[in-house]
């Protein structure tokens, strides 16, 4: 049961991870076509706060790896490890 409740954990850790690493993907995106120097700092702000929240998802899987399925850890570390900007075709 606690395997079970620490791995819908991790799945929730895993979308929010996935969220905050589109939401960074997009800040960058607009920053480079802001003109405003108040709008840049506001999503530069955003952008700090969401690469302290990815740090922050990586430290709460580390408490948990030991009781969490590998495939399911696998899967974070693939998302943590995603590139924040877009990529440039």
């Amino acid at each position: 049961m606690v395997a079970i409740e620490q791995g819908s954990v991790l799945e929730s850790l895993c979308r929010e991870a996935e969220r905050v690493r589109v939401r960074a993907a997009q800040l960058i995106e607009q920053q480079g076509r802001c003109q405003g120097a108040a709008l840049k700092r506001r999503l530069q702000e955003e952008l700090d706060q969401l690469l302290l929240r990815r740090e922050e998802l990586s430290r709460i899987a580390a408490l948990l790896r030991p009781c969490t399925d590998p495939l399911l850890w696998s899967l974070f570390r693939e998302i943590l490890r995603r590139p924040l900007r877009p990529a440039v075709l």
